[in-house]
Protein backbone atom coordinates (compact mmCIF):
# COMPACT_ATOMS: atom_id res chain seq x y z
CA UNK A 1 0.00 0.00 0.00
CA UNK A 2 1.55 3.46 -0.90
CA UNK A 3 1.80 6.33 1.66
CA UNK A 4 -0.65 8.90 1.63
CA UNK A 5 0.37 12.13 0.20
CA UNK A 6 -0.30 15.69 1.85
CA UNK A 7 -0.05 19.11 0.48
CA UNK A 8 1.47 20.96 2.78
CA UNK A 9 0.86 25.14 2.25
CA UNK A 10 1.44 28.30 4.58
CA UNK A 11 3.32 31.50 3.98
CA UNK A 12 6.78 31.84 4.63
CA UNK A 13 6.61 35.21 6.02
CA UNK A 14 4.40 33.78 8.84
CA UNK A 15 5.13 29.56 9.31
CA UNK A 16 8.25 28.53 7.48
CA UNK A 17 9.40 27.06 11.32
CA UNK A 18 6.04 25.61 11.96
CA UNK A 19 5.98 24.42 8.11
CA UNK A 20 8.75 22.40 8.21
CA UNK A 21 7.79 21.14 11.66
CA UNK A 22 5.11 19.77 10.37
CA UNK A 23 6.77 18.05 7.41
CA UNK A 24 8.99 16.83 9.85
CA UNK A 25 5.83 15.11 11.99
CA UNK A 26 4.02 14.00 9.11
CA UNK A 27 6.83 12.36 7.59
CA UNK A 28 7.39 10.43 10.41
CA UNK A 29 3.78 9.11 10.85
CA UNK A 30 4.04 7.99 7.41
CA UNK A 31 2.83 10.65 5.12
CA UNK A 32 4.32 11.31 1.72
CA UNK A 33 4.58 15.35 2.18
CA UNK A 34 4.19 17.77 -0.60
CA UNK A 35 5.15 21.08 -0.04
CA UNK A 36 4.11 24.23 -1.58
CA UNK A 37 6.85 26.06 -1.81
CA UNK A 38 8.68 23.84 -3.35
CA UNK A 39 6.94 23.56 -6.61
CA UNK A 40 8.69 26.26 -8.68
CA UNK A 41 10.46 23.73 -11.04
CA UNK A 42 7.61 20.80 -11.98
CA UNK A 43 6.54 20.17 -15.96
CA UNK A 44 3.44 22.34 -15.60
CA UNK A 45 4.26 25.38 -17.69
CA UNK A 46 3.05 27.76 -14.57
CA UNK A 47 3.55 27.59 -11.15
CA UNK A 48 -0.17 27.78 -10.64
CA UNK A 49 -0.35 24.73 -12.79
CA UNK A 50 2.62 22.97 -11.01
CA UNK A 51 0.22 23.81 -7.39
CA UNK A 52 -2.73 22.30 -8.91
CA UNK A 53 -1.48 19.11 -10.32
CA UNK A 54 -0.01 18.66 -7.24
CA UNK A 55 -2.93 18.96 -5.31
CA UNK A 56 -5.09 16.44 -7.36
CA UNK A 57 -2.49 13.84 -6.13
CA UNK A 58 -2.65 14.20 -2.56
CA UNK A 59 -5.51 12.66 -0.20
CA UNK A 60 -5.15 15.03 1.96
CA UNK A 61 -4.65 19.29 2.14
CA UNK A 62 -3.05 21.11 5.21
CA UNK A 63 -3.01 24.87 4.83
CA UNK A 64 -1.70 27.09 8.09
CA UNK A 65 -3.85 30.33 7.54
CA UNK A 66 -2.49 33.87 9.18
CA UNK A 67 -2.46 37.10 8.23
CA UNK A 68 -0.60 37.21 5.25
CA UNK A 69 -1.34 36.50 1.73
CA UNK A 70 1.64 34.55 0.71
CA UNK A 71 4.24 35.89 -1.60
CA UNK A 72 2.41 37.19 -4.62
CA UNK A 73 -0.06 36.84 -7.44
CA UNK A 74 -0.22 34.93 -10.73
CA UNK A 75 -1.05 37.08 -13.61
CA UNK A 76 -4.42 37.21 -15.10
CA UNK A 77 -3.27 34.41 -17.92
CA UNK A 78 -2.07 32.37 -15.84
CA UNK A 79 -5.13 32.51 -12.95
CA UNK A 80 -7.99 32.44 -15.71
CA UNK A 81 -8.09 28.56 -16.08
CA UNK A 82 -8.85 28.47 -11.89
CA UNK A 83 -10.44 31.70 -11.30
CA UNK A 84 -14.13 29.24 -11.25
CA UNK A 85 -12.85 27.70 -7.95
CA UNK A 86 -12.42 31.39 -6.18
CA UNK A 87 -15.91 32.60 -4.44
CA UNK A 88 -17.68 35.43 -5.66
CA UNK A 89 -16.58 37.91 -3.33
CA UNK A 90 -12.56 37.09 -3.98
CA UNK A 91 -11.72 38.50 -7.84
CA UNK A 92 -8.00 36.99 -6.80
CA UNK A 93 -5.99 35.06 -4.84
CA UNK A 94 -2.08 34.34 -4.72
CA UNK A 95 -0.27 31.54 -4.82
CA UNK A 96 -0.75 30.12 -0.97
CA UNK A 97 -4.12 31.05 -0.77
Amino acid sequence: MSQPIVFLSATTSGFARARRALRTDLGRAGYDVVVQDELRHLPEPTLLGNIAAQIRKCQFAVCIVGTSSGGGYPCETEAEPFKHLLPASMPRASYTQ
